[in-house]
């Protein structure tokens, strides 16, 4: 379960392919062990657990919009066209097709708003991504209901029970629930002595006198 949309930043984005891709490399190049898999939890183990969290959480705009541009969705869009222009030029029984074609593509529409819901922690968004379907839809095939206002009642209803069901807890408050793990400092020292072997900084002999150390 998404809570968060990750705000994009171009900055961060140019920084991160052009003076941040040299840092890494350079980084890399004095401790061989930087970048490898577990270090941050030994280096920083406060932030990496934050970071762990914040992307468990939260979703990229880059995500949200691979889920909305789903070959179903764009299939369910296309039925909800030819079933408005169905609707608006036949006479006479014929109407019940478009009909059927409009609860169709409604019940598409229905599916990628639980989607979208769970990436977006606005319930006022959410409410009106409801209206705005609910209303479209009524507004071409249930006449009686009074178009517009009559969903607005029924926005209402929905988004206070997703409120309910889907709170939106900060990031941090989740990190503080998360206990810090134990990190060995024999562990931590081994394997920065094995750093400074490998890129020369120590020799063997050195290296197996500290190790006898610890």
């Amino acid at each position: 379960m998404k809570y968060g949309v990750r705000k994009p930043s171009i900055n961060r984005s140019i920084k991160a392919r052009t003076t941040g891709r040299i840092k890494r490399s350079a980084k890399k190049a004095i401790n061989p062990l930087y970048g490898k898999k577990g270090m941050g939890l030994i280096n920083n183990p406060k932030k990496a657990i934050y970071n762990k969290a914040y992307n468990k959480t939260t979703v990229s705009a880059r995500d949200i919009g691979k889920t909305a541009s789903g070959s179903s969705v764009v299939a369910m869009i296309y039925l909800a066209l030819i079933a408005i222009i169905l609707y608006l030029f036949l006479d006479g029984w014929w109407k019940i097709i478009p009909i059927v074609l409009g609860i169709i593509s409604l019940a598409g529409m229905v599916g990628l708003y639980v989607q979208l819901i769970q990436y977006i922690a606005n319930n006022y968004v959410v409410s009106f991504i409801l209206f705005a379907m609910l209303g479209t839809f009524f507004y071409f095939f249930c006449d009686w209901l009074g178009v517009y206002p009559a969903t607005i009642p029924i926005a209402l209803i929905v988004t206070y029970i997703i409120g309910l069901l889907y709170p939106n807890p900060k990031v941090d408050e989740l990190v503080e629930e998360i206990e810090e793990p134990e990190v060995d400092e024999e562990d931590l020292r081994i394997k920065k002595l094995e750093g400074l072997l490998a890129v020369g900084l120590l020799t063997q002999e050195e290296f197996d006198e500290k190790m006898k150390e610890i």
